[in-house]
């Protein structure tokens, strides 16, 4: 038997599209992210993430990165992932390597590695990144759970726009899982069945949409997949409909604006994110242990 966590679309260092998002979002979102660890360290086999890790290619928040790194480093077992369009520079393959995503999965290359063609366990898994195509075709050999993890616009229903609508896939799959499109579903079509637990992060103000991770079971032939919710505020706590609030918001933000700012300024000197933390460092703008700034220059590849 087989046990495994999927979630997606965790968008850190994105900014609330709701102008009443009130509180803390980006320690919300690092609470959520704990709780995935933590759930995954009881039990699971590996984790599995859908994509767009990050809101976008480079990240300057340093605190942050700190968090995050901290909070991965407490897996005990394995975190496999595929790429998302917002972890790249305008869509690009060859972004990745200065990509912030990919400084973390250095830094916890131990913990953290690419999904692509594996079996893990019971199951044998396929990767859809974000750059490539989804696989379309014959049956799944019988006796071999297979698992679609894509980072593509895969909708339960047909839209106005372009996308991948399930009753348009015929894939060799028993079960897809995906990320990418903000809307949480479950359908079956065929042999296959679509699951997308929807964002972990909550930019806007969805009433209906609770954070949720997915445990997935494979028990010989048989997959068994139940959504978990992630414990998050009430939504009346966290989006207000009083513009007066948004003055107290963005004040409370002006600080983390200006650190930003002059960060950004010195990574348009910097070559990669390696570089741009000896910048950072021997400037003065940060401060880390010269042992640590060791380990983390180790990594560059």
């Amino acid at each position: 038997m087989t046990k495994f966590l999927f979630f997606t679309d965790s968008h850190f260092d994105c900014v609330p599209a709701s102008q009443f998002r009130v509180g803390d979002y980006p320690g919300a979102l690092v609470a959520k992210l704990n709780y995935v660890v933590n759930l995954a360290n009881k039990g699971y086999d590996f984790v599995v993430f859908g994509g767009d890790f990050f809101e976008k290619h480079r990240v300057v928040d340093f605190g942050l990165l700190s968090r995050l790194a901290m909070t991965l480093k407490r897996l005990k077992v394995k975190m496999y992932y595929v790429w998302g369009q917002h972890d790249l520079d305008q869509n690009s393959k060859a972004s990745r390597k200065n990509s912030t995503f990919q400084f973390i999965a250095r830094l916890l290359s131990d913990k953290i590695r690419p999904l692509k063609s594996r079996t893990l366990g019971d199951v044998h898994f396929e990767s859809v990144h974000v750059w490539e195509e989804i696989p379309v075709g014959a049956k799944p050999p019988r006796g071999e759970v297979r698992v679609l993890v894509a980072h593509k616009l895969i909708v339960p229903h047909r839209q106005n726009y372009e996308c991948f609508p399930v009753d348009t896939l015929n894939i060799p799959f028993q079960l897809c899982l995906s990320g990418d499109y903000h809307g949480a579903f479950r359908k079956r079509v065929g042999q296959t069945l679509f699951v997308n637990p929807g964002p972990l992060a909550r930019r806007h103000k969805p009433e209906n949409h609770a954070p949720s991770v997915l445990s997935v079971t494979v028990d010989g032939t048989t997959v068994r997949v139940k959504r978990k919710e992630v414990p998050h505020q009430k939504y009346s706590e966290v989006f207000v409909d009083k513009v007066e609030d948004v003055a107290a918001i963005e004040q409370d933000n002006s600080a983390l604006d200006e650190f930003s700012k002059a960060v950004g300024e010195l990574e348009v000197e910097a070559e990669d994110i390696f570089d741009l933390i000896e910048t950072l460092v021997q400037t003065g703008k940060t401060e880390v242990k010269p042992r640590v700034l060791k380990y983390i220059l180790s990594k560059r590849q």
